[in-house]
């Protein structure tokens, strides 16, 4: 998952911090417009003595796809401008 940081602090013996988690996706159209849309769950598989848990976490995103590239020298020009 993107969301998540592991960590290893070789100064504190070696304190290792490891998340683990599910992240699930689908492209879908709504109308003309296609989006991203995915879904996560995870939570910390590992963590250092004496430090606070953080729980479990969740996420939901929903991301729209633009199917335009730009070339060198290209402006971006919105529909109905010459």
């Amino acid at each position: 998952m993107s969301d998540y940081n592991w960590s290893f602090n070789w100064e504190n013996g070696g304190a290792l911090t490891f998340p683990i988690g599910v992240q699930v996706g689908k492209i879908l159209r709504i109308g003309k417009q296609p989006f991203s849309l995915s879904a996560e769950v995870g939570g910390v598989a590992a963590r250092p003595a004496n430090t606070p848990s953080p729980g479990w976490l969740f996420g939901f995103e929903l991301s729209p796809i633009f199917n335009w590239h730009l070339g060198p020298h290209e402006k971006v020009r919105l529909r109905g401008q010459n």
